[in-house]
């Protein structure tokens, strides 16, 4: 479940792509060193950087803001990813290959009788080869070798893989506000990195969180600029954004099966 603290970052990681786009080791694109942060600037640490003309940025959320309760929707994919393993039937032989992964399944139909399993996380192509063996045994006798399974007596023989996917529903919506801060040591810097943030948060409409869900940001106010503390060396400027995003519950999905190789004999 996303938390105001996902959209935050999530805006900061925005911002930094605009300011930083060749990465933190390159230049600014408005030519100062910018520390991006959320929360609100320790004093003595800002004032000491001021006078190194060096910004800070700070993105905080404004207290408030509201929880729209939305009906509960029908559940949804998320996300639903491809198995990497692989599997290949010849006559009365299926050998296994790709790579094993924890959430992965594999299903093995010997004479019309399906057997599944379940990948583990300490499982390799040998030792899926062996389990699958095992459960197919118990049907009539199988044999593995590396990664290479043989039934002697299967009239039919095919195998399907699949991975486990996500499903998600959404519960409700929240509404804050958002402001970005810009501490600068000059009117010139503050109002180049005004426009910049501005135009990237405009551009964004979208921010992605962590668990998959998409806030919609937009602008509240264009922005206003405190020079009250111009005598300090210290240009201010506040813009105000507001953020819907969702509360989302979600569930793991059963796996979708693919069917690999089929042979009748």
């Amino acid at each position: 479940m996303a938390d105001i603290s996902d959209v935050e970052m999530a805006l900061i990681a925005v911002l930094a792509g605009a300011l930083y786009p060749a990465g933190t080791g390159a230049p600014s694109t408005i030519g100062a060193i910018v520390r991006l942060y959320r929360g609100w600037p320790v004093p003595g640490a800002l004032e000491n950087d001021l006078r190194q003309g060096i910004m800070h940025i700070t993105v905080l959320s404004i207290p408030g803001g509201r929880g729209a309760i939305a009906p509960i929707m029908g559940w949804h994919t998320l996300s639903q990813p491809e198995s990497s393993l692989t599997t290949a039937v010849s006559g009365q032989t299926l050998t296994l290959g790709g790579v094993a992964g924890a959430g992965q399944v594999i299903a093995v139909t010997v004479n019309g009788i399906v057997q599944a399993y379940a990948v583990q996380a300490q499982d390799n192509l040998t030792t899926l080869a062996s389990a699958l063996a095992t459960m197919i045994s118990a049907i009539t006798p199988a044999t593995s070798e590396g990664a290479v399974i043989t039934v002697p007596a299967a009239a039919t023989l095919s195998a399907m893989t699949g991975a486990q996917g996500a499903l998600y529903r959404e519960l409700a919506r929240q509404s804050r506000s958002i402001s970005v801060n810009i501490w600068s040591p000059t009117a010139a810097l503050r109002d180049a990195a005004g426009a910049a943030v501005h135009l990237a948060v405009c551009d964004a409409l979208r921010l992605y969180l962590p668990d998959q869900s998409v806030a919609m940001i937009g602008a509240d106010t264009d922005g206003w600029a405190d020079d009250s503390a111009i005598k300090q060396g210290l240009y201010r400027r506040t813009i105000k954004y507001g953020v819907e995003y969702p509360i989302i519950q979600r569930m793991i999905a059963d796996p979708y099966l693919s069917v690999g190789l089929s042979i009748v004999r």
